[in-house]
């Protein structure tokens, strides 16, 4: 599928009109998350998610934060201008997307720091003293 993919650093990504959304928790989002829950970041923490208990009106407030937060760790990192990451994208995301790949993604942004790009390899050459090609 080309719809889902993961970024150069591990996190996950939608690709929706050939745009891709990466999606992330940072301390940001998981503050974003706990205000909108009503609770400390602390509570936040400690809690996580809880995915067993989301509405679907919480499933798209937390995927709005996990998205907004991979937006701004990608002009950050990459540059561009931010995206608008408003009601219309997140409702055409899960219009689309089946409930395993959104708590899928949504469990890795959560869980799983971003990490470096591993380094690109070097082309194999052949060992001295090796074979000749005569």
């Amino acid at each position: 599928m080309k719809d889902l993919a993961l970024t150069t650093s591990g996190m996950p990504a939608v690709v929706l009109g050939g745009v891709r959304y990466p999606m992330m928790f940072s301390i940001g989002a998981i503050k974003e998350w706990a205000e909108y829950r009503g609770v400390d970041f602390r509570e936040a923490i400690e809690d996580g998610w809880q995915g067993n208990k989301l509405t679907l009106e919480e499933t798209e407030a937390l995927l709005g934060v996990s998205l907004r937060a991979g937006d701004r760790r990608r002009v950050v990192f990459e540059g561009g201008s931010p995206r608008e990451i408003g009601p219309d994208i997140i409702a055409q995301l899960l219009d689309v997307m089946h409930p395993a790949e959104v708590w899928a993604a949504l469990v890795i942004a959560w869980d799983q720091a971003p990490r470096e790009p591993d380094p690109p390899k070097p082309p194999e050459s052949p060992l001295p003293g090796g074979e000749s090609s005569e």
